[in-house]
């Protein structure tokens, strides 16, 4: 099959499961945000992002790494990844339930807690995952992880709605998130069937810690990033005001998913042409090609989606989420400068080039923790963007920032380069303007 068919091929399945699946969180948001109170969600909000930011900080990169390599995808390699993979999980689930302790004895924050101890056997659970559905992904068969993540997706929604009619809380969803954990594991060896064996091949650990170093540092620097709107907002705009956000954060988390999906498929395709051709010169322009998509279809689509946000969410959600009808349509063109630095990102890694997204990363942390309180404290009733609005729009700015720096950490201040910052200022804008009525 032809690269470009592949890419279609591929896209086509990413296509289908993340409909489905924005179908289905769609649907489940709209059925607990009836159920549960806004202040619900901002509770499960911060212990989701607290667990998020453990997964990512303690991210080794080893699947990227794996299929970067010419023996990643033997057994002797696929064992000691899910040893490691093992380890990590259990460490970051004691990790959680230590912060959970603590939040209950010393904030006095007991709920917070709770739900904090009981998300994070998530990763815990996503570690016993098979060994061998790195398979799956190296041969690019994303019709099989579209099987996985559809199944987690739906099973995991159904129970939380079920659990939700008999307990309104935010229990509802976190016992959802984790039977679906255990149906992704479950499918994977239905997928995959091989037998994990704990392997401690100090070798192979040794060169998978290399391989991994890059894109660990990388990964704890974006964390830090891209959990802080939800770790420390409510300070300044309270649970209250957390719901709202984080009912429109997971609604655009939906969209994001789908284009995080399309870049996995390009990333795959990049990461087999590197492994088999051994340099990275020819990367360039399978890279250059796919670009083309994202300027002519995919911007022009995440405005029209954001155009429409507002409605959307003041037909199907009460009062209490009102202030999410401009929060969602900011959050989802955040996608756009993204969806950008996220594209060029996807060449770094697969020729090993982190060093410039670490470093923007970081600026665009110390960007956001400038403006989100001054924002954040601005009177909502008097200014468009107070409250959890200005936590919106730090969010938007910081990701600009970090958009321009990477791309001008990278070397790419071309003139190609310029007319693609042209293409998402403007579509970014465009839609912030729209967005500003509401």
């Amino acid at each position: 099959m032809s690269q470009g068919k592949t890419l279609l091929v591929g896209t086509a399945w990413v296509a289908l499961g993340q409909g489905i699946g924005f179908f289905l969180r769609f649907f489940s948001s709209w059925i607990l945000a009836k159920l549960l109170a806004p202040e619900d969600y901002g509770r499960l909000g911060w212990a989701m992002a607290i667990v998020t930011w453990f997964e990512l900080t303690s991210d080794l990169g080893l699947v990227p790494t794996l299929l970067r390599s010419k023996d990643g995808l033997t057994p002797r390699y696929l064992q000691t990844a899910w040893t490691m993979t093992m380890m990590r999980g259990s460490l970051l689930g004691v990790a959680c339930l230590f912060v959970a302790l603590a939040t209950g004895t010393l904030g006095g924050y007991t709920t917070h807690g709770v739900l904090l101890a009981l998300l994070g056997l998530r990763p815990m659970i996503m570690a016993l995952r098979s060994p061998g559905i790195v398979k799956r992904r190296a041969r690019l068969d994303f019709r099989a992880i579209v099987i996985e993540e559809v199944l987690q997706t739906g099973i995991g929604v159904y129970s939380s709605v079920v659990w939700a009619t008999f307990d309104p809380t935010g229990n509802a969803i976190v016992a959802g998130t984790l039977i679906g954990t255990v149906t992704s594991v479950v499918v994977s060896y239905w997928l995959e069937p091989m037998m994990p064996v704990w392997t401690w091949d100090k070798e192979v650990m040794a060169e998978l810690g290399q391989s991994s170093k890059k894109i660990f540092l990388n990964t704890m620097v974006m964390a830090l990033w891209l959990n802080m709107d939800r770790l420390i907002g409510s300070n300044w705009v309270g649970d209250a005001g957390m719901g709202p956000y984080v009912l429109a954060f997971n609604l655009a988390a939906a969209v994001e998913g789908l284009l995080s999906k399309a870049l996995d498929v390009h990333y795959g395709q990049l990461a087999k042409k590197m492994a088999s051709m051994g340099h990275a010169d020819e990367l360039d322009e399978l890279h250059e090609k796919a670009g083309q998509w994202k300027r002519l279809y995919v911007f022009p689509a995440i405005v029209l989606i954001s155009a429409v946000a507002p409605a959307a969410v003041w037909i199907l959600y009460d009062a209490r989420y009102a202030t999410a009808r401009i929060i969602l349509p900011v959050l989802i063109l955040r996608l756009i400068p993204r969806l950008h630095g996220q594209f060029h990102f996807q060449r770094m890694l697969a020729k090993g080039q982190l060093a410039p997204a670490t470093i923007a990363y970081l600026i665009a942390a110390l960007v956001q923790i400038a403006v989100m309180r001054p924002l954040c404290k601005l009177d909502p009733s008097e200014y468009t963007w107070g409250g959890a609005r200005g936590l919106a729009l730090s969010v938007m700015i910081s990701t600009v920032v970090w958009t321009l720096c990477q791309d001008f950490l990278a070397g790419r201040v071309t003139a190609k380069a310029r007319w693609e910052w042209t293409h998402f200022i403007f579509w970014t804008g465009s839609g912030l303007t729209v967005a500003s009525f509401f």
